[in-house]
């Protein structure tokens, strides 16, 4: 086998597999969107994130 052939299939043989592996797990469990706030979900209440009071 010579050099360029390896080093072409060295490339571009992670970069399927990277990419196949990407769309199998896209596929598996795909992205959740971004959920929408509802008008009858409860507001956050306001004030710091954490309360520091121990």
């Amino acid at each position: 086998m010579n050099t360029p052939l390896l080093i072409a299939a060295s490339v571009i043989i992670p970069l399927f597999w990277g990419w196949g592996t990407h769309l199998l797990f896209a596929w598996i469990w795909p992205p959740q969107s971004a959920r929408r706030v509802d008008h009858n979900d409860p507001q956050r209440p306001q004030g710091p994130p954490f309360d520091f009071q121990i």
